[in-house]
């Protein structure tokens, strides 16, 4: 059964370029996936059974996050200009999945580039 979703998104990143970011969007919940637009980014989190996965595609690139409490994991990130892929890893120190919501605190390597420190978290509540 597919729902309608409202989600609040905060975003904290530390390392070379820190951040904050905190935004509100419409999607839609299914079985074991959250679906929404950042813009022009579309955004799946997909829980499965023993990780969760989160993607995020663009014309420009396809980048795929894998979520194990605890493990470094091999990711995608495959960029439309380069033609190609760029290595990936994610170590993941925070993965706490409770109903309608979702924190996961994980640290990015994209080839021998350490990119930071990443806190994501995710509420939602189904909308008419």
């Amino acid at each position: 059964m597919t729902e309608k979703i409202k989600i609040k998104s905060y975003l904290k990143v530390t390392g070379d370029s820190s951040c904050r970011l905190e935004n509100t969007y419409t999607g839609k919940k299914e079985e074991n996936k959250i679906l929404y637009k950042e813009g022009e980014i579309l955004v799946c989190i997909s829980f499965l059974e023993d990780k969760i996965v989160m993607t995020r595609k663009t014309t420009d690139y396809d980048i795929e996050l894998p979520f194990v409490l605890g493990k470094t994991l091999e990711g995608k990130y495959d960029i439309a200009e380069l033609g190609g892929s760029l290595p990936l890893k994610v170590r993941t120190s925070l993965l706490k999945k409770q109903e309608k919501e979702l924190e996961i605190t994980y640290h990015l390597t994209i080839g021998q580039d350490d990119i930071g420190k990443y806190e994501f978290r995710l509420l939602y509540e189904v909308i008419k």
